[in-house]
């Protein structure tokens, strides 16, 4: 639907196609091995991801790229341990989400309310739970 940003999950990352004014931002959002089998160039593989996907294919359609295509290696965040004696981390803190996408501000309010549910019964009991309590494994 005209307007409408597309957000795509595909098989190696993920898509977006935003419309601007006059304009239509598309991007890919891949490993760096993914990457390199789309092409050389970064234009080569914004080419060839739109050129397989059947989806961004028919809202690029004939299009044609208007700007240089911009890279950036890395950005992503990965936390190796959530939790701690007297803190822990939810949202963005834990599980890094992009900025441009809202689905970050859900994730951030309902990892939050995970959390309150999660240590409910310890606040009852006014309790600390231990480490073992804490981690399910």
């Amino acid at each position: 639907m005209p307007g409408q940003v597309r957000i795509a999950r595909g098989e190696a990352g993920w898509s977006w196609c935003i419309p601007l004014q006059e304009r239509l931002s598309i991007g890919i959002v891949l490993g760096q091995d993914d990457a390199a089998r789309l092409g050389r160039t970064p234009e080569e593989r914004l080419e060839r991801a739109i050129a397989i996907d059947p989806w961004l294919t028919f809202i690029a359609g004939q299009g044609r790229r208007v700007t240089d295509v911009a890279t950036y290696a890395n950005y992503q965040l990965i936390s190796e341990r959530g939790f701690g004696r007297g803190w822990a981390m939810v949202g963005d803190s834990f599980g890094f989400v992009d900025p441009m996408l809202s689905p970050g501000v859900f994730l951030a309010l309902r990892s939050s309310e995970q959390l309150a549910d999660a240590l409910t019964p310890w606040l009852r009991r006014r309790a600390d739970p231990s480490p073992a309590e804490l981690d399910p494994r």
